[in-house]
């Protein structure tokens, strides 16, 4: 009998018997034992946090999720991995750094609305926290991820502009500029041709390129649903109140604010807020055509 399986079954006759944290112990060198290869059971770090919190120990428990997270998703189970998060979120709010993890997986699922929620959670508490460097690069990243998120490109433009960081929104503003031209929206082009002049009269646009622009037409960048024209974006933020109070505040008369306010009324249970913002329920269903890989279930509650 090998080593693991010694564990195996000495952690089930410690169940067996309510010796819990005992069983914790032996659980935990059998995470160890197994290591993080390919033939393991990825859903052992999950039960270890699990056991964990129903102990009290939820501190440890979110290393173990953590590590679940991680074995989950490298292994193609993002639905998994997306679960666990979630838990990670309700039991841990100091665990920031699995909202952008969050944002990252539901983008790569297709969940545009989601991605969206997580990482400008992500990007508020590094706001909160002083750290702005992070707090742009999640915006970047998620502009990136979901190019057809023009409110955020557009309002990251502007919080650079306000910070003094000029190349950074040269190049946002750039990238809209190339994705409106592709889609025919020569007005939003010259808008954002505009704004671009307001900060280096003498910057010249790139012309759009075929491998970093989509069309309104196009497929989206995950999934198979397709997208429309959306709407002109132009919103502004309202005016700043302070040098880093306004990264993520984003005003009434924004776009982002003026996509929430049109969406159907839901109740207060289902909504997040944003910075001041609603968005809409948690979890979207798939895209049409879309693939999901299931793995075993995960328990969401400890």
């Amino acid at each position: 009998m090998s080593e693991l399986a010694k564990l195996k079954k000495k952690a089930a006759e410690l169940d067996q018997k309510k010796q819990y944290d005992k069983a914790i112990i032996v659980y935990q060198q059998m995470v160890e034992e197994q290591g993080d290869g390919e033939e393991v059971d990825v859903g052992l770090p999950n039960r270890v946090g699990d056991m964990l919190h129903r102990e009290g120990r939820t501190r440890e428990a979110v290393d173990y999720w953590e590590r679940a997270v991680d074995m989950y998703a490298t292994r193609g189970f993002i639905t998994n991995a997306i679960a666990i998060g979630r838990k990670i979120v309700r039991f841990s709010s100091t665990s920031v750094e699995i909202q952008r993890r969050l944002g990252q997986m539901a983008a790569q699922n297709g969940f545009r609305s989601d991605a969206k929620k997580h990482f400008l959670l992500y990007a508020g508490e590094m706001q909160r926290i002083g750290n702005l460097d992070a707090a742009f690069a999640a915006l970047k990243e998620f502009a990136e991820l979901c190019p057809d998120q023009d409110d955020v490109r557009l309002e990251l433009a502007d919080q650079l502009t306000r910070h003094g960081r000029g190349t950074e929104a040269l190049e946002q503003l750039d990238a809209l500029h190339a994705r409106y031209l592709r889609a025919g929206r020569q007005a939003e082009a010259d808008a954002a041709r505009e704004r671009m002049r307001a900060i280096d009269p003498a910057f010249e646009p790139h012309a759009p390129t075929d491998a970093a622009d989509f069309d309104a037409d196009s497929p989206i960048l995950f999934g198979d649903e397709r997208r429309s024209p959306s709407a002109s974006g132009r919103g502004r933020s309202s005016k700043a109140t302070g040098q880093d109070a306004d990264l993520i505040l984003i005003g009434p008369d924004a776009g982002l604010a003026g996509r929430a306010a049109a969406e159907p009324e839901r109740s207060a249970a289902s909504r997040t807020e944003v910075a001041g913002l609603e968005f809409g329920r948690e979890f979207e269903a798939p895209p049409a055509g879309a693939s999901v890989v299931e793995a075993t279930p995960v328990a969401l509650d400890g």
